[in-house]
């Protein structure tokens, strides 16, 4: 508990100051804030470490599944930030890795702890996690870009915009971030055809075709993108709302089936 303890307290850190960046109320610079984060990353790592890894077994609760998550796309963004602009990202995700390691390292797992993950089982695992993680920082990066034009728009941008990069550098991240989370996604669905016997049983059938629906409309998304142009409001619209059946499809499954209907 010890160390998710110091990680939500080094996740509430970085998120001040990454807010008084933001704001331009304090000039701490980027390299500060990313330390502060990856020290807060390394502590989240051993705290889920001591959830996941247990003597009855390997543990993939729900809130430990989270908690794992919100550890990679911590970690991934922050070394992306060192040569791209991606830290302003921090402050919308941040939050939710500070909550999700509490909420690992607090709240009981009723999850039963298994030995006999298959090895394919266990890439499946790893590569949807992966695939998560980098679309999570991709709707970060979306709605931080909706928020941008509503307030340009309004004619009253507030301070926080000023802290921010520009809309066209916001744009290419959110395609480069969504180019690299199909790659995932895709590997995600494969190996799940490959090494999940029951993908398409009735436990897990809303799962898989909520996955596929989320991977269609990313689709549709790069491909409004590089064949027709879209970008703006109406490329991160269609980012959110893959995301939110790519959310669904996860946390709402797992979500019902482990706390509703303790089935794993």
């Amino acid at each position: 508990m010890i160390p998710a303890l110091l990680a939500g307290t080094g996740y509430l850190l970085a998120f001040c100051l990454q807010s008084l960046k933001l704001f331009r109320k304090s000039d701490y610079s980027k390299n500060v804030i990313l330390m502060v984060t990856g020290i807060a990353s390394a502590l989240h790592l051993v705290a889920a470490a001591q959830e996941i890894i247990t003597d009855e077994g390997i543990d993939l609760g729900f809130f430990n599944v989270a908690s794992l998550i919100a550890w990679m796309f911590t970690i991934l963004l922050t070394f992306s930030s060192v040569k791209k602009s991606l830290d302003n990202l921090l402050i919308a995700l941040l939050p939710i890795s500070m909550l999700s390691v509490l909420l690992a390292g607090f709240v009981p797992s009723t999850y039963i702890p298994r030995q006999d993950f298959d090895p394919g089982i266990l890439v499946h695992i790893l590569v949807s996690i992966l695939a998560y993680s980098i679309l999570t920082i991709g709707a970060a990066n979306a709605g931080i870009l909706l928020y941008q034009h509503k307030r340009l728009k309004s004619h009253h941008p507030r301070r926080m915009i000023w802290g921010l990069p520009p809309l066209q550098t916001m744009e290419r991240l959110l395609f480069e971030i969504t180019v690299l989370g199909m790659v995932a996604l895709t590997a995600s669905i494969l190996s799940g055809l490959l090494f999940v016997e029951d993908m398409f049983a009735q436990h897990l059938i809303h799962k898989t075709v909520l996955t596929i629906i989320a991977w269609i409309l990313y689709s549709i998304l790069l491909y409004g993108h590089f064949v027709k142009g879209w970008r703006g409001q109406t490329a991160a619209r269609w980012s959110l709302t893959a995301f939110f059946f790519l959310i669904v499809a996860f946390f709402g499954t797992k979500f019902v089936l482990e706390m509703i209907l303790h089935r794993e």
